[in-house]
């Protein structure tokens, strides 16, 4: 582990908030280029971006806080240090899609900008993630395997390097979505449905906080990656339904 990337004595760079920043940053600068090269407006993206980080960042926190209320109701201003690690993602993944909802009113926006910033999350996200290995955060159940790491007093699965390669080869996979996609909206619900699948899967190598049963021999994080799987095929099948029915129609009507 490496909690401070740099100490100089009278500065302490944490290794955590670093990686996160320079994700955010390598993330939206992929989005800004291909928002131009998509046509889109790219200033709109600029103001776009800066509310979701916010949304998300607050979002993140306070579902990490909620789902570890016991110790933060008594350590409540530890709540506020970020830097330090301790993010839900899912809460942060909700919080920046309502935030997006709310900033683009249009409909037909929202989708668009959503299915172009999914591959960027999916970047931002594997690099964040190896400030949670550095950190030493997130950390995986122990195991005798060839690559495990010794963390926090014993050999585990690196569960946050899992992450961050199955998030990196989600953007290949993204990207093929975004070149054929039937509806708009396609990529990012093929996006949460992706992550949600891949997180369902390394909560089984992963202790901690999130590992935590909550029923069924579910944890927290896979019980609600179970119900976003559900909800994201159950979308996908109704939007592609309505546009083969569209697509039916509109023959019928040339037909005729």
């Amino acid at each position: 582990m490496k909690p401070i990337l740099v100490d100089l004595g009278i500065f302490a760079l944490p290794s955590y908030g670093f990686m996160l920043a320079l994700g955010v940053v390598i993330a939206f600068a992929w989005c800004f280029r291909r928002a131009s090269v998509a046509g889109l407006n790219a200033e709109r993206m600029v103001d776009l971006v800066s509310v979701l980080m916010i949304a998300a960042l607050i979002g993140a926190r306070a579902g990490y806080v909620i789902l570890n209320w016991s110790y933060y109701a008594s350590n409540f201003w530890e709540a506020l240090r970020i830097w330090e690690g301790g993010l839900s993602f899912h809460g942060g993944l909700i919080a920046g899609i309502l935030a997006a909802a709310v900033c683009l009113h249009n409909k037909e926006d929202f989708l668009q900008y959503s299915d172009l910033l999914a591959p960027g999350t999916a970047l931002g996200y594997a690099i964040t993630r190896i400030g949670c290995f550095l950190n030493g955060c997130c950390y995986g159940k122990p195991t005798d395997l060839p690559w495990h790491v010794h963390m926090h007093a014993a050999d585990r699965h690196p569960v946050q390097i899992y992450s961050s390669l199955l998030s990196l080869a989600l953007i290949p996979l993204l990207l093929w979505a975004d070149r054929r996609k039937r509806y708009t909206g396609q990529v990012i619900i093929y996006y949460i449905m992706l992550y949600s699948l891949e997180r369902f899967f390394v909560e089984i190598y992963r202790a901690g906080e999130s590992a935590v049963v909550l029923s069924f021999g579910l944890t927290q994080a896979q019980a609600l990656s179970l119900v976003l799987v559900i909800a994201t095929l159950t979308a996908d099948a109704v939007l592609r339904r309505r546009v083969r029915l569209n697509a039916e129609a509109s023959t019928g009507v040339g037909e005729g």
